[in-house]
């Protein structure tokens, strides 16, 4: 696990190493940030960071602040997806329309994540009671149903000969997956 770490780290630090000398370069920048944000909850995933944060800030806060943090590094990977594959003027735009979503589905999470007590919110993923509406929704509803929302309308911006691989091919869209 901690080779896992070390590769993130170390490609984090090229990242930064590359954003030094290109600091307006937008996909870069993403990219870079989408690291961090793995980097950073990578620590808090792990039982002695998940417990001293725990025990600072309160029970099930190193769960929040992990899915939280991995919201945003798949916001950033979308957003370097959108700064490669349209105009910058059209990514940017883009981007920031996804990021009202990311911002009502972070606010969401957190509410239901609050909302619950404590010893229904204890456990991991796989022990968790999914039977309760708010432990669902924090878990697999609203974050992974708006990331891949926006993973797939980001391919609507991507020209074709740029970018071959990035559009769906025809029947292959969600009612044909359905």
């Amino acid at each position: 696990m901690e080779l896992l770490l070390l590769g993130l780290v170390t490609a984090l630090v090229w990242k930064l190493y590359q954003l030094k000398r290109s600091p307006h370069d937008a996909p870069l920048c993403s990219v870079t940030l989408c690291l961090f944000c793995a980097a950073l909850s990578y620590p808090v995933a792990m039982p002695g960071g998940a417990s001293g944060v725990d025990t600072v800030a309160g029970h099930g806060t190193a769960k929040l602040i992990q899915n939280l943090l991995l919201l945003l590094a798949v916001y950033f990977l979308m957003c370097f997806y959108l700064y490669s594959a349209a105009d910058e003027e059209a990514g940017r735009r883009r981007a920031r329309k996804e990021a009202v979503v990311v911002g009502v589905v972070a606010v969401a999470i957190t509410v239901a994540a609050e909302s619950v007590p404590y010893e229904v919110f204890a456990g991991s993923f796989s022990t968790a009671d999914m039977t309760v509406p708010q432990i669902a929704f924090f878990y697999a509803g609203l974050v992974s149903i708006s990331c891949m929302r926006s993973a797939w309308r980001a391919g609507g911006l991507a020209a074709m000969p740029a970018c071959p691989g990035a559009r769906t091919p025809p029947g292959f869209g969600w009612r044909r997956l359905a």
